[in-house]
């Protein structure tokens, strides 16, 4: 999936911006599914046709959009720990709430183009923005680390991966689709979801804990 035309003039660049905060605007309330070009380009304050002189459709809007999110959550992790957050939080437990209550809030406030990717994605196949893989296992480990650099060194290290797959999967359902099952059968509250998530992988991390077999 390709951009239409790439724009160079800083005129034509602020043009793909409105329409892709348009998009983004639209998807806080409706579905990618039930929004028209035309609802994209009204939003906007455009013609339909300006929508088409730079993407084929809106689906080709989809790659840019991924882009502009990987640009915020690549600022949003490197902002995310700082001198003052390590010093005060010394517990792997209060670390792990810090890191789960912030990516939660990352995840509420992009809910819609979060929802949107990860459906197209899993739908469709992975968008392909060049590097998104690696820049997001960098993210990750900016996220977590400061939380396992206070595990037991006896851990595994399957343990680690284990738990951000929990950790994504967890939120995808309590956040991504709360309105759906299971989320919607469980119907917990964002602070319960939080502290028993954070008491589940914190324990998780125990070198105490054993598989029954």
């Amino acid at each position: 999936m390709k951009l239409t035309h790439n724009p160079q003039q800083a005129r034509s660049i602020a043009t793909q911006k409105k329409l892709l905060d348009a998009l983004s605007k639209l998807l806080r309330h409706s579905y990618f599914e039930n929004i028209t070009t035309k609802q994209i380009a009204d939003e906007a304050g455009l013609t339909p046709g300006t929508v088409y002189r730079r993407f084929k459709d809106k689906d080709a809007m989809l790659p840019v959009l991924y882009q502009q999110y990987d640009d915020q959550i690549q600022e949003w992790s490197e902002q995310l720990w700082d001198g003052a957050s390590l010093s005060k939080l010394t517990t792997l437990e209060s670390r792990m709430e810090y890191a789960i209550r912030k990516l939660v809030d990352f995840y509420e406030e992009h809910k819609g183009i979060l929802r949107t990717l990860h459906l197209y994605s899993r739908l469709r196949g992975e968008l392909t923005v060049p590097g998104v893989s690696e820049r997001r296992e960098s993210q990750f480990r900016r996220l977590l680390d400061p939380v396992f650099e206070l595990a037991d060194p006896s851990v595994p290290a399957i343990r680690f991966r284990m738990l951000i797959l929990v950790l994504l999967s967890s939120i995808h359902e309590q956040v991504l689709y709360k309105e759906s099952k299971p989320a919607c059968i469980l119907a917990l509250e964002k602070e319960t979801f939080i502290q028993e998530i954070v008491l589940n992988l914190t324990g998780y991390l125990s070198p105490d804990l054993r598989l029954i077999n």
